[in-house]
């Protein structure tokens, strides 16, 4: 009994995964029976006109046979067979990537349409160019600024804060009775960190370079995760 359940559980997965496999052997049939028309387009069409006069022969033959003069059982034969373009159409999209030569058709137009009009040519080139550029920069600043995350571990918990002074914006220094306020008050961070930056002009045996430090309290590597590749970072003494 054990042994037939197991059957019965395992079958329809055999079965699905059997069926799985063939339709996948199909599609990749077809599609490399669409990839062969696509090489040998200008071959088949020639075998595809063939086809198309041959039956078309036929028709007219048996019309003659039922006693349908030459001249009216070509007509009738015509008629008949229906509208040969349309036919050759969608044979093509049986057979073909219908979407894919379309494309290639629109982009040769396009090519002949830019040859025949250098003027427009450039223009249109210069603008793209122009276009893709600003869309590029854009794109830049935007991933940098909002779309990417910053390089520290919980960057979602991150805060900046900066005083206001009233009318005069925003303030750029803050006291260290100040810092140690915000530090021994505060009820909302886990941590407080305090940094300056700074430029300087570096002089010494060669020619001026012009550098930038900073100043920073103990906490704010911390919290920022950075840890020094050599060494140890400064204490609080």
């Amino acid at each position: 009994m054990a042994e037939s359940r197991g059957h019965r559980l395992v079958a329809p997965r055999l079965g699905a995964a059997v069926e799985e496999s063939l339709m996948f052997g199909e599609h990749m049939h077809d599609f490399w029976l669409r990839l062969k028309a696509l090489v040998r387009r200008h071959e088949l069409d020639r075998d595809l006109d063939d086809e198309l006069q041959f039956h078309l022969a036929m028709r007219e033959q048996k019309l003659r046979e039922q006693g349908i003069a030459a001249e009216e059982s070509l007509y009738a034969a015509r008629r008949q067979f229906g509208n040969v373009t349309r036919l050759k159409e969608t044979s093509r999209e049986v057979w073909g990537f219908g979407w894919l030569e379309i494309l290639w058709q629109d982009l040769r137009y396009a090519a002949r349409q830019l040859k025949r009009n250098p003027g427009f040519t450039a223009v249109a080139v210069i603008t793209l160019a122009l276009g893709i550029g600003a869309t590029t920069a854009i794109f830049t600043v935007v991933n940098a600024v909002l779309l990417r995350p910053l390089p520290y571990p919980h960057p979602e918990q991150l805060v900046y804060v900066q005083e206001i002074l009233g009318e005069y914006g925003l303030s750029p220094f803050m006291s260290n009775r100040e810092f140690a306020a915000w530090r021994n008050q505060s009820r909302t961070l886990s941590q407080i960190a305090a940094y300056m930056n700074f430029t300087a002009n570096l002089t010494g045996g060669g020619e001026p370079e012009r550098i930038s430090y900073g100043m920073a309290t103990t906490t704010f590597f911390s919290i920022l995760g950075v840890h020094p590749v050599v060494g140890r970072l400064f204490l609080t003494e």
